[in-house]
């Protein structure tokens, strides 16, 4: 007796079908492919613009070593993620605490066969550990703009400070910091990317003592000068041995020299 439904059984779809109900979005540049699972209209424009939404992003990824690590904080569905593994051959832990973007984030990697490469976590990044809710401002993979513990994001980069928002879902969530990771046996990072919608300052803090240590080649982050917070960002990483190498507005790339 088979044990594939008989609904299943019945079912007989063309490529063009298929392709409809688990679409794809695949791009090819100098003999490298990645494929995105684009099931959302927000998806599909992130893959879409690989090469224009933060074209910066792409040459600080690209001037990785392949044996570097790369903690991609707020990863999303994992566009610069599986670039990273998928290209430089990197090894990557992709944190990503919304439900909707980490089950695409987990089929991107499936999809580019990354196994071995992506460790995607499903938590928020911050100062402390706590179980808490993700207020979700969209129950809509590819989207961004949560806050984690309280409904509060940055519009955009020019706001002047949190915000308050409406959240269409509240999602049970935990939060870690980098330090607790790697006390838990996360290898140490060469490289971070932080993009957390506001709450940057509370991952940097929650990761002083092993950006201390000096492994830490490169941190790119989102900063909005407009928040106090942000800018004393800017003030520890410079205490800390680092300058700001290349900056295109939000993001900063600090490296250690």
């Amino acid at each position: 007796m088979s044990n594939t439904s008989p609904d299943i059984q019945k079912l007989d779809l063309s490529l063009e079908q298929y392709a409809q109900i688990h679409p794809v979005h695949i791009e090819e540049k100098d003999g490298k492919k990645v494929i995105f699972s684009t099931p959302t209209i927000p998806t599909k424009w992130r893959a879409e613009r690989l090469y224009i939404n933060e074209p910066k992003t792409l040459e600080w990824i690209n001037e990785f070593d392949p044996d570097d690590i790369l903690f991609d904080i707020g990863a999303n569905v994992g566009i610069y993620t599986i670039w990273a593994a998928a290209t430089r051959g990197l090894n990557v832990i992709a944190i990503e605490p919304e439900s909707q973007n980490y089950a695409v984030l987990n089929k991107n990697i499936l999809l580019n066969n990354l196994k071995n490469k992506v460790t995607a976590l499903c938590l928020a990044m911050s100062d402390e550990e706590k179980i808490s809710e993700l207020n979700l401002s969209s129950f809509t993979a590819g989207q961004a703009l949560h806050g984690f513990d309280k409904p509060m994001n940055t519009v955009d980069v020019y706001s002047k400070k949190l915000e308050e928002f409406n959240p269409v879902f509240t999602q049970g969530c935990m939060s870690m910091t980098i330090d607790s990771l790697i006390e838990r046996g996360i290898p140490s990072p060469s490289h971070i990317k932080i993009d957390v919608d506001g709450f940057e300052d509370k991952v940097i803090a929650g990761g002083m003592e092993t950006i201390k240590k000096g492994k830490v080649k490169t941190v790119l982050i989102e900063i909005n000068q407009n928040i106090d917070k942000h800018l004393e960002i800017v003030k520890n990483l410079e205490n800390l041995g680092y300058q700001v190498d290349n900056k295109t507005d939000p993001n900063y790339i600090f490296r250690k020299f």
